[in-house]
């Protein structure tokens, strides 16, 4: 059963936040699918792990320069939707690993940086450093989640793009390797995402990941490919649908 639509609406189900048609929908699923259930419930377990967690109060001055760049951020909530996401939902993540990690926070923070620049250049590096962490998450929910997450990031760390390399050619669920490989796609003036995304062929087996592999290639206009798609066009082992795409993509690219 293809569980992919559905697992990304775990955590606006779990919140309260779907409409009332997809929640007929999800519901409707959810009582047929064991996979889906197990989903929920890891989910479930791991919001009620984060509530659980105790706070570390750091100084009030670092609260106050922190939170008014947290409201800064809040303020741009429309542009984050477009890619499908409220920071929202970001925050629950963002308070376990704050809290779980005050030493650090605390260690680095320096009282004399002044200016909003600096303090939410501070909150992308915080955000990233959630993103990734979130990606060790038994649960493909959150693991999608994360993915799509790193999607608001204009100028990802070094660590952001190497997970999620890794992501798309390690992680054990077909859909969260997809997630991977579009939130890529952003980055695909990037050279090292362009040879990691040309690279990954050798490691995929999924049929819905090979297609997505050639279709960001294609819309990325990464001629390097073709001799791959080729090799595709060619291989009689694989099934008619990834060879028909990689003939498509070919075409696009000649």
């Amino acid at each position: 059963m293809n569980c992919e639509k559905y697992t990304s609406l775990i955590p606006g189900y779990y919140d309260g936040e779907l409409e009332t048609e997809k929640i007929k929908n999800f519901e409707s699923h959810l009582n047929n699918c064991p996979q889906c259930q197990k989903q929920l419930q890891q989910h479930e377990i791991l919001m009620a792990t984060i509530q659980n967690v105790h706070d570390e109060i750091p100084h009030w001055s670092i609260q106050q320069q922190f939170l008014n760049a947290l409201g800064n951020e809040n303020q741009q909530m429309p542009r984050v939707r477009k890619v499908g996401r409220s920071f929202k939902k970001f925050l629950p993540y963002a308070a376990a690993v704050i809290f779980l990690a005050a030493g650090y926070v605390l260690g680095s923070w320096n009282p004399e940086k002044e200016g909003i620049a600096d303090l939410k250049q501070d909150v992308q590096e915080m955000k990233q450093l959630v993103m990734v962490s979130m990606l060790k998450q038994e649960s493909a929910s959150e693991r999608i989640q994360a993915v799509n997450y790193s999607q608001d990031f204009s100028n990802p760390s070094e660590e952001v793009i190497n997970t999620l390399i890794k992501t798309i050619n390690r992680d054990e669920s077909p859909n969260v390797r997809i997630a991977a490989i579009n939130a890529l796609q952003r980055y695909g003036d990037n050279e090292v995402v362009r040879m990691a995304l040309l690279n990954s062929f050798s490691f995929q087996q999924n049929p819905a990941v090979q297609i997505s592999l050639i279709n960001v290639l294609v819309d990325i206009k990464e001629k390097r490919a073709l001799e791959i798609f080729n090799e595709i066009i060619e291989d009689q082992d694989l099934i008619d649908e990834v060879r028909k795409q990689a003939a498509l993509g070919a075409e696009n690219l000649i």
